[in-house]
């Protein structure tokens, strides 16, 4: 999600390997749409996100900030924003 405009971009993996490949589609799809770099990621402490600090993160020069697991006080937005897709996806199916 983007913290300026609100715009959020849903991915769906079957496991979460595929999360580094996934980024660095999404990464270049987003700085030739906007012609902006990405400069941070800020998501929660879990392990696929820190996996992916190493390879990818530290070599593009990006900033990875880490949350406090499931805190609603420092990452509300986004965290409203799953409840929403999790509500959709069970009405979904």
């Amino acid at each position: 999600m983007d913290n300026y405009t609100r715009k959020s971009w849903v991915t769906l993996t079957k496991v979460w390997s595929t999360l580094p490949s996934v980024f660095a589609h999404w990464k270049t799809y987003m700085e030739l749409q906007s012609g902006f770099k990405v400069k941070a990621i800020r998501c929660d402490n879990t392990l696929e996100y820190k996996a992916m600090d190493s390879p990818i993160l530290s070599k593009e020069g990006i900033a990875l900030e880490l949350t406090v697991v499931y805190s609603l006080w420092q990452n509300g937005v986004a965290e409203r924003l799953n409840r929403t897709l999790v509500t959709m996806a069970r009405s979904i199916l």
